[in-house]
């Protein structure tokens, strides 16, 4: 299945892009795509426990499963005040 991947912020500038195309299988879910981005984009890795992950605009889980055409949003840590 194909899937939308969109970077913010500190993410797109470590991932060298905005947003990109991924096929995934068809029982994927969050954690698995997770792991590509992180094995794909290395520079990610010291955020992967604090990652920010939206599924079609609704926070995700590691566990929710993906469908054909989601698009998933990954945003670093906010902090502020």
């Amino acid at each position: 299945m194909l899937l939308k991947v969109k970077y913010f912020a500190r993410f797109r500038e470590l991932a060298g892009k905005s947003e990109e195309a991924l096929e995934m299988h068809e029982s994927a879910m969050v954690l698995d795509l997770k792991r590509l981005i992180l094995h794909d984009h290395p520079l990610l890795s010291s955020y992967e426990s604090s990652m920010i992950v939206a599924r079609n605009e609704n926070f995700a889980r590691d566990d929710d499963y993906l469908q054909a055409g989601d698009e998933i949003d990954f945003f670093p840590p906010v902090s502020g005040g």
